[in-house]
């Protein structure tokens, strides 16, 4: 009886100590396997989450650092093309100026030479014709004058030559007369 009660005893304490250790022990196994499973799925979480930020962030980084590479080379583009049009503008608008006032300043010059050359050309026309005239008219005159003194002349030679003749004459016929 007492060796009943001593086993029975002995049992219950050996099946409860052995009860609390497993339980203990499978508590401790088990709290440990959560909670590595909760860490290693909170790593997993975590990690996922930290790449999928970094990607974000990467994605966000490389779309602007590429939009402003962009924005600037379309700049460049644009303010170069800008340029280009205003030089070439400007340089179309300089030859259209530069070539209206070389234009205008030979149309100038050669109206200046062309009217230096038409006034002299005149000019010289217009001497020379009234040289002529001046020089006909005077030959002319010089003619008309000498043409009346001749005339003159030749009529004083003549009546002084008749006048002498007459007198000859008659004191020739007188003389005969008288004798």
């Amino acid at each position: 009886m007492q060796e009943f009660k001593d086993s029975s005893i002995q049992g219950f304490k050996n099946s409860r100590i052995e009860g609390f250790k497993n339980s203990r022990v499978q508590g401790f196994k088990k709290s440990r396997i959560q909670e590595f499973k909760d860490l290693s799925i909170k790593g997993f979480k975590d990690s996922r989450i930290q790449e999928f930020k970094d990607t974000w962030i990467q994605g966000l980084k490389d779309s602007r650092i590429q939009g402003f590479k962009d924005s600037s080379i379309q700049g460049f583009k644009n303010s170069r093309i800008q340029l280009f049009k205003h030089s070439r503008v400007q340089e179309f608008e300089n030859s259209r100026i530069k070539g209206f006032k070389d234009s205008r300043i030979q149309g100038f010059n050669n109206s200046r030479i062309l009217g230096y050359k038409d006034s002299r050309i005149q000019g010289f026309r217009n001497s020379r014709i009234q040289e002529f005239k001046d020089s006909r008219i005077q030959e002319l005159k010089n003619s008309r004058i000498q043409g009346s003194k001749d005339s003159k002349i030749q009529e004083f030679k003549d009546s002084r030559i008749q006048e002498f003749k007459d007198s000859r004459i008659q004191e020739l016929k007188d003389s005969r007369i008288q004798e």
